[in-house]
């Protein structure tokens, strides 16, 4: 499903487990102020401002950030 969702908005970076996604303390940037995280098939959407929101759905985290995003 979330490569789905990347086509919808590509410029939500995915963080993965072999790109060191928990060892960062920032893992956003002001360019990219949300990311996909995934961490051994485990999903969350991470903010800049250090906050991690989960869901069982992939989905709800999509509708979750363009709620809270300014994009539209």
């Amino acid at each position: 499903m979330l490569p789905l969702l990347q086509q919808i908005d590509p410029a939500l970076p995915v963080l993965a487990e072999h790109t060191r996604a928990l060892c960062h303390a920032r893992a956003t940037t002001a360019a990219a102020p949300w990311a996909w995280m995934n961490v051994g098939g485990f999903f969350a959407l991470l903010h800049a401002d250090g906050s991690a929101f989960v869901a069982r759905d992939v989905r709800e985290l999509y509708l979750f950030y363009l709620a809270r995003c300014a994009c539209g």
